[in-house]
């Protein structure tokens, strides 16, 4: 299984081959559908990148042979997605990336629970062809990585429901990360992601992305502010090695 690990374009930092000599082998560009240049420039590193993209024709820019991701979290209504837009634009996206030689990856929902799982079943899977990827994201609600959510027995059963929608075909998770500001220590965050990277890979994906790259500005504790692999000074947390180890 691939590890990855998602940067903002606003983000890059400018010794990428740092980030590959850390064990990372996939970038995610979160929002970057418009931004060809850094594609190129996360290749030039060595690097895999998956792409997310809002609509299908900014895969004509694209560089041929990545990994596409249709839109960021649809099953989010405030994200500006329809069930019959995204349709729309992955049939406009196939066709493309076939031509261009790209993985395809469609879903990226917000978590494997009943909303998410509500948006994939309006899909019309059987319709896409078998190499079509499905991509979806995985957070805990402030229970940490051995509880599934609400009516799930397992986070096994989290899985198996998502295979009955989507059917045999490629899995990717894009986004799955902790938050040391508020409910776990850099110590705890570690573990955690260490177990999501050796679950995600028994359960046969084929790449995982971490949520992400640095924190926030020094003290910022919303959402978004303790996520980082990188603290605010500039130095690595616990999780760097959790994540990119064999063990």
């Amino acid at each position: 299984m691939i590890r990855g690990l998602q940067i903002f374009p606003d983000a890059i930092p400018q010794d990428l081959p740092a980030i590959r000599a850390m064990g990372i082998r996939l970038v995610r560009l979160a929002h970057a559908g418009d931004r060809p240049d850094l594609v190129h420039h996360v290749i030039d590193a060595g690097l895999r990148v998956l792409v997310t993209v809002d609509r299908a024709d900014q895969i004509k820019a694209m560089p041929d042979r990545i990994d596409i991701e249709l839109g960021n979290e649809p099953d989010i209504a405030s994200n500006g997605w329809t069930v019959q837009r995204y349709i729309a634009e992955a049939a406009a996206a196939i066709p493309i990336c076939e031509a261009k030689g790209c993985m395809f990856w469609a879903g990226a929902i917000s978590n494997l629970h009943r909303k998410g799982f509500e948006f994939l079943r309006a899909l019309p899977w059987q319709q896409a062809p078998a190499w079509c990827g499905c991509s979806i994201h995985r957070y805990p609600e402030n229970t940490g990585p051995l509880m599934p959510h609400y009516g799930f027995a397992s986070r096994a059963a989290e899985i198996a429901e998502l295979r009955r929608i989507v059917g045999p075909r490629k899995l990717a998770c894009s986004e799955v990360g902790y938050h040391d500001g508020k409910h776990w220590s850099e110590a705890d965050v570690a573990s955690a992601m260490r177990f999501e990277r050796m679950f995600f890979e028994a359960q046969g994906f084929e790449l995982i992305s971490a949520y992400q790259l640095n924190d926030g500005p020094l003290g910022d504790l919303s959402d978004d502010g303790h996520y980082g692999f990188g603290r605010s000074d500039g130095t690595w947390k616990p999780v760097v090695a959790a994540w990119t180890s064999n063990i």
